[in-house]
């Protein structure tokens, strides 16, 4: 990786400061009034870190024992090559290279 992250405590994936992302791209960003769906790419202004935050949310109503409400099924901030739960990378290298990432598995 060209560039370290910053080391604050990760919240939702973000290690560093959420006043010094700078917003580079907005990738898909669908707000339904039942369903929300948002994903953007950032860099952080101290590191140079790249991140892809991805927001997926869904209006449920009442069924069997659960409430109505609004689900929310992703809220993260993914790095470069970072692997979800499931093993899955949602920030690939490849793309990041659109943000100006030039790490060594592009090479």
């Amino acid at each position: 990786m060209p560039y370290s992250y910053c080391q604050l405590p990760p919240e939702r994936g973000l290690s560093c400061a959420p006043e010094g992302l700078q917003l580079l791209h907005r990738l898909s960003q669908d707000l339904r009034p039942d369903s929300r769906q948002v994903i953007r790419a950032y860099r952080c202004t101290v590191c140079g870190g790249l991140y892809k935050y991805i927001y997926a949310s869904h209006q449920h109503s009442r069924n069997f024992d659960d409430e109505a409400g609004m689900v929310v099924y992703e809220d993260h901030y993914y790095k470069v090559d970072e692997r979800n739960a499931l093993g899955q990378v949602k920030f690939s290298p490849l793309e990041a290279s659109a943000y100006g990432y030039q790490g060594p598995d592009l090479e």
